[in-house]
């Protein structure tokens, strides 16, 4: 998700901010924002653990050690965020009934997972009680099928508007959130919905986007 924010945001400033701001404010912006995580990490050298071992793709379910999380001690035998996905994605896609048309409910998703973990002793996962990582997994073990088509369709709806209406800040950060939900469960938290929610309004009610669609 993190990389997903920097890549995505600098291909905005390049894009959108080069012709709204100018190329020195939008090559200034760039730069600040860099300096800004230059800055961070030399403060925080420990943040980096989170991209040690990147191109590790093997994984134990029995493992027992723990995650490479920011503050943590390094270990070639822990965790790695990209593992643990794997890891919790293969265990759930194989135990998915297929064809799964309106899922299991909401209420019933975290008891599906834990079952999963258990099964094949996934000790770290049972430990933290980790959900799915994937907003269209949860959504597809939750409502289905029928339900993820919903959800895609509905953040499809706010694509083309945003395309249609030239609202580039709305598109910018729509492709965000779309991409951070192939990793995180970001709606499936209070502060997540809200943050949602607020952003999409706010870029949605743009004065010019009223004046120009005649939106009451």
């Amino acid at each position: 998700s993190m990389l997903v924010l920097l890549i995505v945001s600098g291909t905005f400033f390049l894009l959108w901010g080069w012709k709204k701001l100018g190329m020195k404010k939008s090559i200034f912006s760039i730069g600040a924002f860099l300096g800004l995580i230059l800055i961070l990490v030399s403060v925080f050298p420990k943040s980096l653990n989170r991209f040690r071992n990147i191109d590790k793709f093997q994984y134990d379910y029995e493992n027992k050690s723990p995650l490479n999380h920011f503050n943590a001690e390094f270990n070639e035998k822990n965790w790695t965020g990209i593992t643990v996905r794997l890891a919790i994605w293969n265990a759930v896609i194989e135990d998915v009934n297929w064809p799964n048309l309106i899922g299991v409910g909401s209420g019933d998703v975290e008891e599906g997972l834990n079952k999963s973990y258990e099964k094949r002793n996934f000790h770290l996962a049972i430990e933290n009680n980790f959900n799915s990582h994937n907003q269209y997994l949860d959504f597809f073990l939750s409502t289905g099928l029928i339900g993820l088509i919903i959800f895609v369709t509905s953040f499809s709806a706010l694509i083309l508007f945003s395309i249609k209406t030239k609202n580039y800040p709305l598109f910018f950060f729509v492709v965000i959130v779309l991409l951070t939900m192939l990793t995180e469960n970001i709606l499936n938290r209070n502060m997540g919905i809200v943050f949602y929610a607020f952003l999409v309004s706010a870029f949605s009610s743009r004065q010019e986007v009223f004046k120009k669609n005649s939106i009451p």
